[in-house]
């Protein structure tokens, strides 16, 4: 990609069960005990703290439990992006705001 932008879309799916043997997804996992809010915010500072920018969240556990009304695990997709590279990008020609996963 020109001026080696790259973007990143974090699943953060924090659940109290493990993966199951099928699961093939390449994944860096760690366990805490703190609540799913402390984490998300420990999350959030350190996107910050690396010079990136929140673009975009998606509650998506909770609109799940929410639409069914079901206890459903919490789970949320932050989407981040160094806005300075994103900027540069963009002005080389906006139409890669299409290959932005959004």
């Amino acid at each position: 990609m020109p001026l080696g932008v790259y973007f990143f879309v974090v699943l953060a799916w924090l659940a109290c069960c493990s993966a199951s043997a099928k699961d093939t997804v390449n994944r860096y996992t760690v366990s805490t005990a703190k609540p799913f809010e402390d984490v998300v915010d420990d999350l959030k500072f350190a996107i910050s703290d690396h010079n990136f920018r929140i673009t975009g969240s998606n509650r998506i556990g909770a609109g799940i439990a929410e639409r069914d009304g079901i206890a459903f695990p919490r789970a949320s997709v932050f989407e981040f992006c160094n806005l300075r590279y994103a900027r540069q990008l963009l002005e080389y020609s906006p139409s890669y705001l299409l290959h932005m996963p959004c």
